[in-house]
């Protein structure tokens, strides 16, 4: 009995990723019927930003670093060692 509850859980783990990943394909199917999902692999989507950024309708955000102009007063607390043994 008790074997057949542990080869029962073990089963149960290994549909697990496979259940999952059907939700996944539902999703994308779903996704794909709609028309308004875009899949494109990574160098059609920096040809396209790059057009965007071109035509001006995109424009991306840059941050300066670092963020402070003089250093951050954070107390570093001193390295812990060890007490003196009594004697």
């Amino acid at each position: 009995m008790r074997r057949w509850l542990v080869d029962r859980r073990l089963a149960s783990l290994r549909q697990r990723p496979a259940r999952r990943w059907l939700r996944v394909e539902r999703m994308i199917e779903q996704m794909m019927k709609t028309g308004e999902v875009w899949f494109a692999p990574l160098e059609e989507i920096a040809r396209h930003v790059n057009a965007c950024r071109k035509k001006g309708s995109y424009k991306p955000r840059v941050d300066r670093l670092p963020y402070y102009d003089k250093p951050v007063g954070i107390e570093v607390p001193p390295l812990l060692t060890r007490a003196p043994a009594s004697e």
